[in-house]
């Protein structure tokens, strides 16, 4: 992050895995109780504050959150609300990035008071739903689309609202130009 801030000129993020997505990671077994689950999610969010605090103090200017599997977990909201003090703490950006975002995503997100959420759409409300709430919306561009090229990429981009912003759904694929 340091060397990256001292030679970029584009703002740098750190990349954290995300509450959700640690706490099932830290779950052997699906059919863990409630409270374990819960439990899980609030060790998960302590260590998610660690690391968002690490790369804020080494010069980073937010953090990108990494749930791709979204946000349905218990009591998200909560565990996610020490990572948002932190960021506002800073006064550094947090961006959501999930695979496929969904509306209750995009509400929760917003709620919590993440600045932006992004990730390719099975229901195109979702867009909708970011601007009700005022939340920064980046659409992921599908991976068929990037196979194709830059044309069909540009054609993607035009059909979306002028406030909608792109992002890669996770990985460009190694074939595209």
């Amino acid at each position: 992050i340091e060397r990256l801030t001292d030679t970029c000129e584009a703002a740098v993020l750190g990349g954290v895995t995300g509450p959700a997505l640690l706490s099932e990671q830290l779950l052997i077994h699906n059919d863990a109780a409630t409270e374990i689950r819960e439990e899980a999610v609030f060790t998960a969010s302590e260590i998610c504050v660690e690391l968002v605090n690490t790369y804020l103090d080494a010069g980073a200017d937010g953090v990108a959150v990494l749930e791709p599997n979204g946000l349905d977990v218990p009591l998200y909201g909560e565990a996610a609300e020490p990572i948002i003090n932190t960021l506002d703490h800073y006064e550094a950006e947090g961006t959501l990035i999930t695979d496929t975002a969904a509306p209750q995503d995009v509400r929760t997100a917003a709620t919590v008071g993440f600045d932006a959420i992004t990730g390719a759409v099975d229901d195109e409300t979702v867009i909708q739903v970011a601007q009700d709430r005022d939340i920064a919306f980046g659409l992921g561009v599908p991976r068929e689309t990037f196979k194709t090229g830059p044309d069909d990429v540009a054609a993607f981009r035009d059909k979306l609202p002028e406030n909608v912003g792109l992002s890669s759904k996770w990985t460009v694929p190694q074939e595209t130009a």
